[in-house]
């Protein structure tokens, strides 16, 4: 769940600022939301990562009260809104713009801005989810403080003169209602970048010629830049180095970053780097620049992880925790605001260098709940348990092995390549132990009545409310209606206090190479609770069902 502690949110209990875990499409139907928005925050959900994000904080904040709701512009609340204000409603929206942050009265504390959009869009997805998530990004900055009345309203709604007490007046912002009366304002200086975090485990620096000094003249990257620098991101990395049995990827790559640079080659290092353990090391100091991210380089902090993109093995709970635990210092450290989003935490691939890391096993929804989670709150911890059909000592009757070929760790696995991998244990790593991929494997079968169900057993040691996703690889003609059924259950407490079954349909015809919710959550109370999601082969429709990778997840 998200967490949200800024000191200008005020006027809500501090609990209406956690936001419940969401039920896509269900938490999208509210009366508060126009049935045209609920479609455009539904395609959002189903688009890339950043789409995906700015959907499920729009929902987040009307959930929590923050954001009063999205509405068509002719509506009854922002008509009547436009009314009090002395405007008509045909006059929230000024012309070239699709959609505007309308706020009541900006002086009341208590008052909560709505989005509204122009009825002339409502249909048209390609104007319409764009102009939501600019509306959405100046409610960002609103509540972050960067937009300031800068001009009265006269009473026939038309701006006055400046607030400002400045020699220049602010330049108005159109994409927020009342038009004229808002301004952004200049942003608070950054803060400048310090030296190290606590965070870290060790500290080991890297060869000169990896990093550079802002202002250093020898440094092509660095001449230009002034010191101290400032940072106003962070990069998600994974070092493209598998692990062996006497040495783990990211242990291989401190070594080489020690080293000289070979003849031949480009600079490369990062700030930290995180191994499946938990344990980071850090070999870059935050106050100067690393070479991991070419033009991002300037403003960023590079964190790498092990140990390559086409296996999601060495992406462990511990890995995912003591990351977001470092990120979590860096944010509160530099003032990001929250919650934390792609806006101030992108992966290597998100800056479009040619580069798929962390790729498409990186779990950015557990990631994001963890960096936006309160550590003073211990019991909502957010959690998550993967369970795939690989790691499965036998195959169930009437389905068959898919086996993919073997991945080159320098790239990342493909939307058609299965979650798990076929594995083969190396118990002789010296801290943890480790798997070596031979290839990826999943289930697959044709619809049918005979041989038994794909399972997926979970035994969960915790309390909360969890959302079951599956996995599945983008392969073949695949099915459209694939029975799941999801049992929970007690395993020490009868009678159990948290019985729970049910059985949904999954249309697999959907894009796989992701986590799909099925729309089953349920909750465990304070016992140890045995959960099993089986997935059968009676569907009536054509096309093959796959049996990949289960999730169980707290947020």
């Amino acid at each position: 769940m998200y967490l949200y502690t800024d000191s200008r949110i005020s006027g809500l209990p501090n609990e209406a600022l956690i936001c419940p875990p969401l039920q896509i499409p269900r938490d999208a139907i509210d009366s508060r939301i126009d049935v045209f928005a609920q479609r455009a925050l539904l395609r959002m959900l189903k688009a890339d990562l950043s789409a995906q994000a700015d959907a499920q904080e729009m929902l987040c904040a009307i959930k929590t009260g923050r954001l009063a709701g999205i509405y068509k512009e002719d509506e009854q609340v922002p008509a009547l809104r436009a009314q009090k204000m002395g405007m008509g409603w045909w006059e929230v929206i000024p012309n070239g713009e699709d959609a505007v942050l309308f706020v009541e009265r900006p002086s009341a504390p208590t008052s909560r801005p709505i989005i509204v959009f122009q009825d002339s869009i409502r249909s048209t997805s390609e104007r319409l989810d764009p102009a939501l998530r600019r509306a959405w990004a100046v409610f960002i900055r609103f509540e972050r403080g960067d937009i300031q009345v800068c001009s009265a309203l006269k009473p026939n709604g038309q701006a006055a003169t400046f607030i400002s007490t400045g020699s220049t007046a602010p330049s108005l912002l159109k994409n927020i209602a009342p038009v004229g009366m808002f301004c952004q304002i200049a942003a608070p200086p950054l803060i400048p970048a310090r030296t190290r975090s606590s965070i870290a485990d060790t500290f080991v620096l890297a060869h000169n010629r990896r990093w550079c000094t802002p202002g250093v003249r020898s440094s092509a990257t660095c001449r230009p830049l002034a010191l101290p620098r400032q940072i106003r991101r962070v990069v998600i990395h994974t070092v493209a180095t598998p692990s062996v049995p006497a040495l783990s990827g990211v242990q291989n790559i401190v070594r080489q970053w020690l080293l000289p640079v070979p003849a031949g080659q480009n600079p490369a290092s990062a700030h930290y780097l995180v191994d499946r353990d938990g344990t980071i090391t850090q070999m870059v100091e935050e106050q100067d620049v690393a070479f991991h991210a070419k033009s991002a380089n300037p403003d960023s902090i590079g964190i790498e992880h092990a140990d390559v993109c086409n296996a999601p093995d060495a992406y462990t709970t511990r890995l995912y925790e003591r990351s977001a635990e470092l990120v979590r210092d860096i944010m509160a450290f530099y003032g990001f605001p929250r919650p934390i989003n792609r806006s101030n935490v992108v992966g290597h691939i998100d800056l479009k260098q040619g580069h798929g890391d962390p790729g498409l096993f990186w779990d950015w929804e557990y990631y994001f709940a963890l960096l936006n989670w309160n550590p003073l709150l211990p019991q909502r911890m957010p959690a998550r348990e993967v369970r795939t059909a690989a790691e499965q000592p036998t195959v169930p009757p009437g389905w068959k092995k898919l086996v993919r070929p073997r991945i080159s760790p320098s790239f990342c696995a493909r939307a058609s390549d299965p979650f798990g991998s076929c594995m083969k244990l190396v118990p002789t790593f010296p801290r943890t132990p480790i798997v070596d991929p031979i290839n990826g494997c999943c289930w697959q079968a044709q619809p049918g009545t005979g041989g038994g169900p794909a399972e997926f057993r979970f035994v969960l040691f915790k309390s909360g409310v969890f959302k079951v996703s599956l996995w599945w690889p983008n392969i073949g003609t695949r099915n459209s209606t694939v029975p799941v059924d999801v049992s929970v259950a007690c395993t020490t407490v009868s009678p159990c206090p948290f019985t729970f079954s049910r059985s949904v349909v999954v249309d697999q015809t959907q894009s796989g190479g992701q986590w799909r919710d099925i729309g089953v959550s349920f909750r465990v109370r304070a016992d140890i609770a045995d959960v099993h999601v089986r997935m059968g082969r009676n569907s009536s429709s054509k096309g093959v069902i796959l049996a990949d990778a289960a999730r169980l997840l707290k947020t």
